[in-house]
């Protein structure tokens, strides 16, 4: 992709996430707040960690507000389906290869894989049991 038009997305899904975080603000984020078991995924990583079994992947940025939000429950996940899950976070401005990859085009963004095939895909802030809800179907394909 261009140099431009790479820029142009960072703009666009800082724009998507500026207009939802109108109440909730923006600020700086820890990438896995509360819990060790959230991998942190990178464009060089991602292929190698997502291509067996099932993962939960949070596609974020530390400027989005409900990015922030959704960080403390996709920590919950990954406590709660330790072993079982992988469940990681991927900054869209520092790996915009994967990002881009996936059509991520608004953020949070949450992909569920199983063996490296998406399986189901979330945009915007989720909740614990809709987040589990698709975790526990791709286990049980």
């Amino acid at each position: 992709m261009p140099h431009n038009a790479r820029g142009a997305v960072s703009v666009g899904l800082m724009f998507l996430c500026a207009v939802s975080t109108v109440l909730s603000g923006c600020g700086a984020a820890d990438p896995a707040p509360g819990s060790e078991k959230v991998i942190v995924l990178t464009d060089a990583t991602f292929e190698a960690e997502t291509t067996q079994g099932v993962a939960l992947v949070d596609f974020w940025a530390t400027w989005c507000g409900p990015c922030d939000d959704q960080a403390p429950i996709v920590a919950a996940l990954a406590e709660e389906y330790d072993g079982k899950v992988l469940v990681g976070k991927l900054d869209v401005d520092e790996n915009p290869k994967t990002a881009e990859r996936f059509g991520v085009s608004a953020i949070p963004t949450l992909i569920v894989f199983r063996d490296g095939k998406v399986v189901r895909t979330l945009v915007g802030l989720q909740g614990k049991a809709q987040l589990a809800a698709a975790i526990d179907a791709a286990l049980a394909r």
